[in-house]
């Protein structure tokens, strides 16, 4: 009796670990996967996250990443371990000038990888894209690549700007096994940027350009969900980061303190319906909290002020 049930099992498993799953990191104040099955992604800075709205039509918080400050999804459990795969990120590079890596692949220790190089999508050292995006700006990017084939495939906002088959397995994780996002590897060490992230979509299979268009035009419905977006007291604060002046557009006429990273009060103030600017010009270069308030409720944003 015992050896006949074990066959149904055996099968179970099989189909289990080879079922088409995605994680998925909407960012919503936390790191963690909306279905809570796969693993933290972690930070390499103090988490940061800013209410945004997003062209997409809805607001919500958005994971803020300077230069050296990204994310790491650690494969201990082998999710990827197949060499096929999916990444789709939601995201905006304050600068896009030169190299900037979006996706690392080797622990950090080699060049090659994923990066925007002055608008255009390269697979370094080995392929690169018509100019695509542009500075300040949210974009849907998406990376596949099918184990059996070798062939990946990139999407910005559904649309197919190219292609490279991978023969040589450059665009896999080695014995590191991790995807990091956003942080340079060591041996350049300054191919990065600042940024945000609305979402960071990780599957174990290459979709299909249909898949694609339809995870696109469906983005609203799937970072909207409750309890995650900011209340209706802050619109946005732009741009992020700041020089001399900052730009805070909010709902209901509010009160606003400003403070450093330490605690120490530097700016304190009301603001009005609609849009409101804030000098900066005797503020240091920094991080900074901005925390503002109406009759209801009470908010707070990160920003820097960054100067060069």
């Amino acid at each position: 009796m015992k050896k006949y049930l074990l066959l149904p099992f055996l099968l179970l498993f099989v189909l289990n670990v080879g079922a088409q799953t995605t994680y998925k990191y909407n960012l919503n104040n936390n790191l963690h996967d909306a279905g809570g099955v796969g693993p933290d992604l972690q930070a390499s800075c103090t988490a940061s996250y800013t209410s945004e709205s997003l062209p997409i039509g809805i607001s919500k918080y958005c994971f803020q990443f300077d230069k050296g400050c990204g994310l790491t999804f650690n494969d201990a459990a082998g999710f990827l371990s197949s060499g096929s795969y999916t990444v789709e990120m939601y995201v905006k590079l304050d600068t896009i000038q030169g190299y900037t890596k979006l996706i690392d692949y080797a622990g950090r220790t080699s060049d090659d990888g994923f990066y925007n190089q002055s608008g255009h999508m390269v697979l370094y050292p080995n392929f690169n894209s018509d100019s695509v995006i542009g500075a300040g700006q949210y974009y849907y990017i998406a990376l596949t690549r099918d184990a059996s084939t070798k062939d990946m495939h990139i999407y910005v906002n559904n649309a197919s700007v190219g292609s490279y088959n991978d023969a040589t397995d450059t665009y896999v994780y080695d014995t590191h096994k991790a995807l990091t996002f956003f942080i340079d590897d060591s041996n350049t060490n300054h191919e990065d940027v600042t940024g945000a992230v609305a979402m960071i979509h990780i599957s174990n299979y290459a979709m299909d350009s249909t898949t694609i268009g339809s995870n696109y035009t469906s983005l609203a419905a799937t970072l909207n969900v409750p309890n995650t977006t900011a209340s209706n007291t802050v619109v946005s604060v732009y741009p992020n980061p700041a020089m001399d002046n900052t730009n805070v557009f909010v709902n209901s006429n509010s009160t606003f303190i400003m403070s450093d990273v330490s605690g120490r009060t530097v700016l304190t103030g009301s603001l009005i319906k609609g849009e409101n600017k804030l000098n900066l010009t005797n503020i240091s270069v920094g991080m900074y909290l901005l925390h503002i308030a109406d009759n209801i409720s009470h908010e707070m944003h990160t920003f820097k002020v960054a100067r060069e």
